[in-house]
């Protein structure tokens, strides 16, 4: 027994030791090589500003300033609440085929990504990102119009058994997100959401044959290790979070609240 407990370890091990490599491998990637096609897309985008800096009208410069609408503002938003870890934000402006690409090939696909979120969450005390610089460019064909955000995001964590704090990472990174109309059903109408992103960590290259960074073999390793990990991060949660159940959460609270004040105001009546 006790050789068969020693050989699963030494098993458990070397996956263990290899995925670490592996990982590495991918750090050291998007850390020390650049990737061409996205530094030319970048520097074809123009930039823009995700508000209004200031309504001075009567100046020239208001009317030269280029300003995210509503709704890229919303889908940008709504990105960057998942990056913080904030599992309902996945309900509205994302597509549920949306295709992600990562430079450490973390997650593929939203379920894999709403699992993976809502595990980080349990581990990380707190993630902020913060936006350094938007770059907007627009595809006449298709209408679609892709986002480029410089960040830097903060990580912080928590010491056990204790409620202090502190920051352990402040890594830069480059998110590129795909906003387009999508209809998601024969019922609903066009909705203008997020279609794909590609996270590039240290605004280095992605291992990825979707993304065009590598060819092959090298990307097919990437995609790889990204199914790999979405499956270990989807076995690792324990309780499922569904698109549905925040929004079922939210009515059951509500109901239970009108119940409550519909008592309280009877009650009141009564006196």
């Amino acid at each position: 027994m006790s050789h068969v407990i020693r050989s699963f370890s030494r098993v458990c091990g070397l996956i263990l030791a290899g995925h670490a490599t592996v990982t590495a491998g991918l750090l050291a990637t998007s850390l020390c090589l650049r990737d061409p096609c996205e530094d030319a897309h970048w520097g074809y985008s123009t930039p823009v500003c995700i508000g209004r800096p200031n309504w001075h009208v009567w100046r020239s410069s208001f009317y030269q300033i280029s300003v995210l609408n509503s709704m890229e503002r919303r889908c940008l938003e709504s990105w960057l609440r998942v990056m913080a870890l904030d599992v309902p934000a996945l309900v509205k402006e994302i597509s549920p085929y949306v295709m992600t690409c990562d430079s450490l090939a973390l997650l593929e696909g939203l379920n894999e990504l709403r699992d993976g979120v809502y595990a980080l969450s349990f581990l990380l005390h707190e993630v902020k990102p913060h936006v350094l610089e938007v770059r907007r460019e627009r595809m006449d064909k298709g209408n679609i119009t892709y986002l480029h955000v410089k960040l830097r995001l903060e990580v912080r964590l928590r010491l056990p058994l204790t409620d202090y704090t502190f920051t352990a990472f402040r890594l830069p990174s480059l998110v590129v997100l795909q906003i387009q109309k999508e209809k998601l059903s024969d019922y609903t109408s066009d909705h203008l959401c997020v279609t794909a992103a590609e996270h590039h960590w240290f605004n280095g290259r992605i291992w990825s044959t979707q993304t065009g960074s590598f060819a092959s073999p090298w990307g097919d390793i990437g995609d790889l290790m990204r199914r790999y990990n979405g499956f270990m991060m989807s076995t690792l949660v324990t309780k499922k979070v569904t698109l549905g159940t925040d929004s079922e959460l939210i009515l059951s609270k509500a109901k239970l609240l009108s119940e409550q004040i519909r008592l309280l105001q009877e009650e009141q009546g009564m006196e």
